[in-house]
């Protein structure tokens, strides 16, 4: 007999496995034309079964919006409070390398991203969940960037929310690009980051030395 521990480690991994099926299946159709039969199939299971788990594609994208959601909190709790909004961005690049553990979610993510941004344009279901993934990065981003400027270790001039949203932004307007134009790789996407949040968050310049006399 099989203990609640093990129901429940088993109910997790076949819902894992269907969001992974339909990511893939959006990635190749889209959303609007995949249909639930498709992702049986791709999944390898009956729809009577797939629809214990998801009763309609709606509450499939809002899952793995929200699965998304918790990988970036998740990420966001590991860096410690000292540390800097340049620190996150590195840490947030890290996340979207190549060689990271979470390299596999990079492979369709631009078309997905644009599947997922087309259906919360439309859907009043799938929208908040959308907003409120992108408020949880650019939150904690723009309170680092605060911190970074109150004390002095990078130079207060933009507003911090507005860095956070342009890099945040960033990162979407690179992947979507990335979805149509080939010249534009998913793996360049850390490095472009980096160098958009550097010329952002400009370290305070140093004074310059002055003369005798008193001069510059």
């Amino acid at each position: 007999m099989k203990t609640k521990g093990a129901r429940s480690h088993n109910y997790d991994s076949r819902r894992r496995g269907i969001l992974n099926a339909a990511n893939r299946c959006f990635g190749r159709r889209g959303f609007h034309a995949t249909a639930m039969k498709e992702i049986c199939d791709e999944a390898a299971m009956s729809p009577g079964a797939l629809y214990r788990y998801f009763a309609a594609k709606d509450d499939i994208i809002i899952e793995m919006v929200t699965a998304e959601r918790h990988e970036w909190e998740a990420l966001l709790l590991t860096i410690p409070p000292e540390a800097s909004a340049m620190d996150l961005v590195d840490a947030v690049a890290q996340r979207l390398e190549a060689d990271s553990p979470a390299a596999d979610l990079m492979s369709g993510a631009p078309v997905m991203l644009l599947e997922v941004l087309a259906e919360a344009s439309r859907n009043p279901r799938v929208r908040p969940v959308v907003v409120a993934s992108y408020h949880a990065v650019t939150t904690q981003l723009a309170a680092r960037i605060r911190t970074d400027a109150a004390t002095g270790r990078i130079s207060a001039g933009m507003d911090p929310d507005t860095i956070a949203t342009l890099i945040v932004a960033a990162i979407d307007g690179l992947l979507a690009r990335c979805a149509v134009d080939s010249a534009v790789q998913p793996d360049a996407i850390p490095a472009l980051l980096r160098d958009l949040a550097r010329s952002l968050l400009q370290p305070v310049a140093a004074p310059s030395p002055r003369r005798k006399g008193g001069r510059p």
